[in-house]
């Protein structure tokens, strides 16, 4: 049994039966925004996802990205809109910073910046990747447990961190509105990923934080949602 021998599966038939066991259907892995069974072999099996244990349960250890920049129009932060696989050219909506998962031992400033080259290398100089900088003053720590598109029916626990990164030169006067990078298959499986810069004002600050409080204070969250259902 893998599970008593460390929690990584030898093969990805075993990682099969390891999910059928538990009740997991897999029929839908590998279609739509879905990844297949082998993405998540692969997860495990790099160090990206914890060992498996007999809970049923995908841990991971997030790093996201927030790239900002600032003109005289107000301050932009940088989301990834879509996500195209070179594989087999399937397309999933992100809506959401830049994000890399990190390995075991890897500090979240170091994600962060192993994402910037993976996701956005083809699109800088080598000045600007080797001249970003990951503050390491405003790194904001927190979990969250939901279902996840990309493994259907797999409930995946994620711990997350938000690091500031900035890159010299790097902004709408550079890149345009809108913009798209190649993630090469020599640095992970291949994607093509479309960015956009979008307003980041005192509302989208404020949102970000109040996600991350939720995720710290669930029974706070219910208690005040009580009262709120008490005075309807």
């Amino acid at each position: 049994d893998f599970i008593e021998g460390g929690g990584v599966p030898p093969s990805v038939d075993a990682l099969y039966a390891w999910l059928e066991i538990r009740g997991i259907d897999t029929s839908v892995w590998g279609t739509g925004q879905a990844k297949h069974v082998k993405d998540f072999f692969h997860e495990i099996y790099s160090g990206e996802c914890e060992p498996l244990t007999d809970v049923s349960q995908r841990v991971l250890s997030v790093v996201k990205v927030r790239i900002t920049c600032e003109d005289s129009e107000g301050v932009w932060a940088l989301y990834e809109t879509k996500q195209k696989f070179c594989r087999d050219g399937r397309v999933r909506d992100r809506n959401r910073p830049l994000a890399e998962k990190k390995r075991p031992d890897e500090e979240p400033a170091a994600a962060a910046l192993r994402g910037v080259v993976e996701e956005l290398g083809s699109v800088m100089s080598r000045d600007q990747l080797e001249g970003a900088v990951a503050s390491l003053d405003d790194i904001e720590q927190w979990d969250e447990t939901n279902f996840s598109s990309s493994f259907p029916g797999l409930m995946t626990r994620y711990r997350l961190w938000m690091v500031d990164v900035c890159i010299d030169k790097f902004d709408r006067s550079t890149t345009g509105d809108k913009f798209q990078s190649v993630e090469t298959p020599e640095l992970s499986t291949g994607k093509v990923h479309t960015w956009q810069w979008r307003p980041f004002g005192a509302l989208e600050r404020a949102r970000d934080l109040t996600t991350m409080l939720k995720a710290r204070y669930p029974a706070a969250e219910e208690e005040e949602n009580k009262k709120i259902r008490g005075k309807m």
